[in-house]
């Protein structure tokens, strides 16, 4: 916390912070002794009796007692004969009944109860300092307060603690609004400065909405708004920094809210702050109403973008300032927050920032890119991070030096050369089919290199007009694995050259495959996906689970609109797989932008249902509600995955049957030919040993709990298994028929070198799942290479 407060003072005003910050400890672990030993206790009349009074005080009295030969001294309320305290200093007792006796003279009997002693006492433990004017502000003893007031208004007003706080700023720390009331009634200032330099506004923003909003009615409200603290903070920081949004709201319903010129970055208090939802609703009306506020400056020219946040909290300033601030912008060194990031080894931060539009190849003061600052600290993840986003090998500082020659003197020289050289994909060339002839087939890969070749000639060599010829597009589920699907089609479409997704028509996808499927048809690029991917998992796989279905559906409204429809889609074809889950047994549900050319009643008869009454983002959420992840969407629909994880099949079944239905309407010249097909996996695990598994009764009583959960666990996994099954003979089947109707077939699922759950948000486990997918489409060079041909020559 201290480090965060010196980034808003003066290196004169150091010494003196870190002086008093070390006597803040000191005194808060004295405080702690004391409330240890502060319990306020009943007395029985024959251990008072034993007690031996030491004043004359009447309502609150100082006695001593002897316990195992060693001398106590209490605070006895003597209405009650409660102990309020016990100290082993006389000194300090004696002073505090003189206090407290002054103190409940006045105070109404109804004021103590309820908690009201106790109250008064725990201030007392923690403020021993304190005069009774302080304890009855804390508290809220009014009448004591008023007596006092007309008395001596001065007195009560004008005296501080020896923290330099004034009766009226204890009070609305306190949320005590009727003592606050009846202090300005007698000429209590709101202005008036603490010895922190803050104002009872400072401290009601910060701790009481209700007395922020009483206080907003008074004349001098406006004006104390703007005062800054000892440390350049006005109301409105103090009140961000406690995530406390009704006082946000009050304040930014004001004038004068905003700090002025010369004062530190509003958001510089987030600074150390864990995310909460309160803080989210704080930076979202903040943000929203006044987004320049992201880009205030201090005077090394750094914006809250530049410092490192806690990556959610730094999530929700990007969400809602995007579009609307420079996430580029530059300090007087000339670097963006993304170098920044990269200097800390802040990995979530880059990701965070890359998402949200950062320039990847930037440059600073001394010509340097973010890879170049990522390979001279040496931060191997974020150099895959960086080279992920296409960052330039090319690139070369103000002193003539190329990424190669930085690398070269660097102390991780192998392993950033390695990655390098994993990096540079190999030249694009047209595939020479191989040579396979049929008495050569001997295994199964060479016959299946032997049907796609064979494939692959047909295509080329037969004639097709143009409009006729449809490239189809299969998106597998898997949860955050979906990020595989997007590098799969980065890589592809770095090596066509051109946008990817305008050569193929008709897509089809389940779960997160679905969504991708949705987002691409409906205009998003790949890269467009991918920051979708990585901004919302934060928000998606947040808390325990099952996570909440409210915050998936406001991600996928957000992205896909809360009105369009399917029928909105035009540009292409899209399917997207559900599972109807509240029937036994489940069954298949798909969401079209399409229909047959039929009647509406077979249509719907078929499960083709009109698309303009199906909203996107529902076809979307109905697919991706994962069991034991997302609650089922209107306790219906759950995960495609649990009927097709893949859905190749399904796509060339509709294909067909959109073909018949024209055929039976005599429209033959309307029917589709399907050029190639392209199916990407989530990613595979390599198979592993399970312990043997004996399906057979327990043979004694002993062996039944051990064997149940045997069973239970082994079952599990098996039915998890097969029901999401989307690799083997589902990949088989398809593959088999595209080379029935002379239709090449590509399937694209590296094999993952560890496994990677469904809602993991570890951005270093994701980066590498996706490099590994990268390095595993450069080893594929010959399949890359022969799809990328035959796409190009569907463009003849």
């Amino acid at each position: 916390m201290f480090k965060s407060i010196l980034e808003f003072v003066s290196n004169t005003n150091t010494e003196s912070i870190i002086s008093a910050a070390r006597t803040v400890v000191s005194e808060f672990n004295n405080r702690s002794e004391r409330q240890h030993q502060q319990k306020v206790e009943k007395l029985t009349q024959s251990r008072y009796s034993k007690m031996l009074k030491l004043d004359n005080l009447k309502n609150v009295s100082c006695h001593s007692e002897s316990v195992g030969g060693t001398t106590v001294f209490h605070i006895v309320y003597m209405a009650d004969l409660q102990s309020l305290m016990q100290e082993k200093d006389e000194k300090l007792v004696r002073i505090l009944c003189s206090k407290l006796d002054s103190l409940l003279s006045t105070v109404d009997e109804r004021s103590l109860r309820n908690g009201g002693l106790y109250n008064l006492m725990d201030f007392v433990s923690r403020e021993p300092t304190w005069e009774a004017t302080h304890y009855a502000a804390a508290c809220g003893f009014n009448s004591f307060l008023k007596a006092a007031l007309e008395k001596d208004p001065h007195l009560v007003l004008g005296f501080a603690t020896c923290e330099g706080e004034f009766a009226v700023h204890i009070a609305a720390k306190s949320n005590q609004l009727e003592t606050v009331r009846l202090l300005l009634e007698y000429g209590a200032d709101l202005c008036q400065k603490d010895a922190m330099g803050r104002n009872v506004i400072h401290w009601a923003a910060a701790n009481s909405s209700s007395t922020l909003k009483e206080l907003s009615n008074e004349a001098s409200f406006i004006k104390a708004i703007g005062i800054q603290d000892e440390y350049g903070l006005v109301p409105l920081a103090l009140a961000i920094h406690k995530a406390n949004f009704e006082s946000v709201k009050i304040l930014m319903g004001s004038a004068n809210t905003f700090p002025p010129a010369n004062a530190p970055p509003l958001l510089n208090v987030l600074c150390g702050m864990k995310y909460s939802e309160g803080l989210a609703n704080c930076l979202a009306l903040v943000i929203t109403i006044t987004p320049s506020i992201v880009e205030q400056v201090d005077r090394n020219g750094r914006c809250v973008l530049h410092l490192q946040l806690d990556k959610k909290v730094l999530l929700e300033v990007l969400k809602h300032s995007f579009g609307n601030i420079d996430v580029n912008l530059k300090d007087v060194d000339g670097q963006t927050p993304l170098h920044l990031a990269v200097n800390r080894g802040d990995v979530g931060g880059a990701v965070a920032l890359l998402c949200y539009g950062a320039d990847v190849n930037v440059k600073d003061k001394q010509n340097r890119s973010a890879l170049i600052r990522a390979i001279q600290v040496e931060h191997l993840d974020v150099i895959k991070l960086l080279l992920l986003f296409d960052a330039d090998l090319n690139s070369v500082d103000e002193q003539g030096q190329s990424v190669h020659d930085i690398v070269k003197t660097s102390k991780r020289k192998m392993e950033i050369d390695a990655l390098i050289t994993q990096m540079t994909p190999p030249l694009l060339s047209s595939p020479t089919p191989k040579k396979i002839y049929f008495d050569d087939l001997t295994d199964i890969l060479a016959l299946l290199d032997y049907q796609q070749n064979e494939t692959v000639s047909t295509q080329k060599c037969v004639e097709i007009p143009s409009g006729e010829i449809v490239n189809v597009l299969s998106l597998d589920g898997g949860g955050i694995r979906g990020l595989v699907l997007i590098q799969v089609l980065c890589e592809l479409e770095k090596r066509l050259g051109s946008n990817l997704i305008t050569k193929f028509h008709w897509l089809g996808g389940t779960s997160t495959g679905a969504i991708l499927a949705l987002a691409l048809s409906q205009g998003k690029t790949i890269a467009d996906c991918r920051s979708i991917f990585l901004r919302y998992k934060d928000d998606i796989f947040y808390g325990m689970r099952p996570y909440s279905g409210t915050n998936m559906e406001s991600f996928l409204q957000s992205e896909f609109g809360k009105k369009t429809t399917l029928a909105d889609i035009t540009s292409k074809k899209v399917m997207v797989i559900t599972c109807i889950a509240n029937v036994c047994p489940p069954k298949m549900e798909v969401f079209r932008n399409y229909q047959l050319h039929l009647s509406a009643a077979d249509n719907e008869n078929m499960g083709f249902r009109s698309p303009e009454n199906t909203h996107v983002y529902v076809a979307a959420r109905c697919s991706s509600a994962a069991p034991t992840y997302f609650p089922p969407f209107e306790n219906k629909y759950m995960d495609g995955g649990l009927i097709a994880n893949n859905p190749c099949l399904q796509l060339i079944s509709d294909i067909q049957l959109v073909n018949s239905s024209l055929r039976m309407a005599c429209e033959i010249d309307k029917c589709y030919r399907i050029g190639c097909i392209l199916s990407v996996g989530t990613g595979r695990t390599a198979e592993r040993s399970l312990e043997s598994f004996d399906p057979n009764i327990p043979k004694s009583f002993a062996e039944l709990g051990n064997s149940m959960i045997a069973a239970i666990d082994f079952m599990k996994n098996l039915l998890l298994d097969q029901i999401a099954k989307a690799d083997g003979k589902v990949v088989d089947y398809a593959r088999a028929w595209s080379h029935s109707i002379s239709v090449p077939f590509f399937r694209f699922s590296p094999m993952l070198s560890d496994p990677i759950d469904l809602d993991e948000t570890d951005d270093v486990k994701l980066i590498n799942m996706m490099w590994h997918t990268k390095v595993y489409m450069n080893e594929e060079n010959y399949s890359v290479t022969q799809l990328i041909d035959v796409l190009k020559h569907f463009e003849k």
